[in-house]
């Protein structure tokens, strides 16, 4: 069985969190590392996405909804308390690169456990009954050590306000003609609408129960210049509302 360290992040400032898989990312080199985070509302968009062209932004700032850029690419995304965001950080392989498909997999046979007909969609998402229930992201960092290491992260919508997400996300009206999405509302779905009963916390107990089923966890612990580290990477994050 392989070691895993694990931290479940007590913060909800989603510069913050970003910061905190950035410095992982960069700086910790003891093979596979799990989180689970969550963030008060907030957008966070794709490093190479225009704002202005995913996001109402004058309904984000006169809700106090602050928009940031994360370093990995993708789509926009909506997060708030309903959400369980979790991100994996590994070596890797660059002979041997990982499939999209591979890179979700940990997720997709989760939701499988729970009896959910879970699969890998072709944008970097997972879907369930055709809805979208979970938007990932990658980036590689090369840069700073070797072997590489590889950032994987999504968003899992448990019980996210989706009239909210459906107000802020506004993509251009040729990407929904392109991929055929009439609306971004009526794609997305919540996953307690197919898990009567089952809590936010329960289901984050489950989702790290599944993670580490097959290894030995460890609890990452921080220490106190990397927590100023990671405060001071929060402040690189700068709100786009």
């Amino acid at each position: 069985m392989k070691n895993i360290l694990y931290h479940f992040s007590k913060m909800t400032n989603a510069a913050q969190n970003l910061a905190l898989e950035e410095h992982l990312l960069r700086n910790r080199r003891e093979g596979s590392i799990f989180l689970i985070w969550q963030n008060t509302p907030c957008v966070i968009i794709g490093k190479n996405q225009v704002a202005s062209s995913e996001v109402d932004l004058s309904y984000a700032r006169s809700h106090s909804i602050p928009v940031f850029r994360r370093k990995t690419g993708g789509g926009a995304v909506y997060h708030d308390l309903g959400n369980v965001n979790f991100s994996f950080v590994e070596d890797y392989d660059p002979d041997n690169p990982p499939r999209f498909s591979d890179l979700v997999a940990p997720i997709v046979d989760f939701l499988r456990k729970l009896n959910l007909p879970a699969v890998s969609g072709s944008r970097n998402d997972v879907l369930v009954c055709r809805h979208k229930v979970c938007g990932t992201a990658f980036t590689i960092d090369r840069n700073h050590h070797v072997p590489a290491r590889i950032l994987v992260h999504g968003c899992l919508l448990f019980s996210t306000n989706l009239d909210i997400l459906a107000r802020l996300l506004t993509p251009p009206p040729e990407k929904l003609i392109r991929y055929g999405i009439p609306s971004v509302r009526s794609r997305v779905t919540n996953l307690s609408d197919f898990l009567p009963g089952e809590t936010l916390e329960s289901f984050k107990d489950k989702l790290a129960g599944a993670i580490f089923s097959e290894k030995i966890p460890k609890k990452l612990l921080l220490s106190l210049s990397e927590v100023k580290n990671i405060f001071s990477l929060a402040e690189t994050y700068r709100n786009l509302a």
